[in-house]
């Protein structure tokens, strides 16, 4: 017997899949989500969660607007930019306060998401869909956070030697 909440969700395998695949599919996706992984690592304290979370967060709207057939100009260009500003940030370790950090990552947030909804298939459901990319955008900044920690780690050891 199935989940009895399934049919509400509308979930489907298919939408899942291809909605976790695409973050995963673009070097400029990819780039950017362990980047605000890295560099919620490097500000540490509440960044930690706050930045995976509002861009995972700001990028399900940015999805929405983009599976409605919406028509954004340099979408791309803008994803492109977001894998230097977060280059820039990180290298240069720059600081904001907690809420230009928010603003900065949801900013591009909305953009990757636009993309991520303007790729939907008309047979996927939009629910699997934006969970399968809000998924792998999760793992991907867990990713660049855990590399950041054992970057640090390994630095350390290093210099403790």
């Amino acid at each position: 017997m199935a989940f009895l909440g399934m049919q509400f969700l509308d979930l489907d395998a298919i939408g899942w899949h291809r909605g976790f695949e695409h973050p995963l599919s673009g070097w400029d996706h990819l780039v950017t989500m362990l980047a605000v992984g890295i560099w919620a690592a490097q500000l540490r304290g509440q960044a930690i969660w706050m930045l995976p979370v509002s861009f995972v967060g700001v990028m399900s709207l940015g999805g929405l607007a983009g599976a409605s057939g919406l028509s954004l100009p340099s979408v791309e260009g803008l994803i492109l930019l977001s894998c230097a500003v977060f280059g820039v940030l990180i290298t240069r370790r720059v600081r904001f306060g907690s809420k230009i950090n928010v603003l900065i990552v949801a900013f591009f947030a909305f953009f990757h998401g636009f993309a991520h909804g303007q790729e939907i298939s008309a047979s996927a459901s939009l629910i699997s869909y934006t969970l399968g990319f809000m998924l792998a955008t999760l793992l991907l900044h867990g990713t660049g956070i855990l590399v950041a920690k054992l970057v640090v780690l390994a630095v350390g050891c290093l210099f403790s030697a």
